[in-house]
């Protein structure tokens, strides 16, 4: 007797995948510019401030990725059944 397993895959469409792209990279630049602006008055902390910015811009991306993870827009599921014994 064999057990059949229900598995899927999920497709990302190209749109997808530049629009994810796009949307990170803008609020990058929005909060590259409000963080700058607001710092450009001290130079002598621009390190620190540029670690700031990129350690900004990685959870930036994160949140980004995880909201475009609850838009199904632009995703094809396929389910993939395997017959395992």
């Amino acid at each position: 007797m064999s057990k059949c397993a229900h598995e899927h895959k999920v497709f990302e469409s190209h749109l997808r995948t530049a629009l994810k792209g796009i949307t990170a990279k803008t609020l990058e630049i929005i909060f590259d510019f409000i963080v700058l602006d607001l710092l450009f008055q001290c130079p002598a902390e621009s390190l620190g401030a540029a670690i700031g910015l990129e350690a900004l811009c990685y959870a930036l991306n994160y949140i980004n990725e995880r909201g475009w993870n609850k838009i199904q827009w632009g995703r094809k599921v396929v389910d993939v059944t395997a017959d395992r014994n």
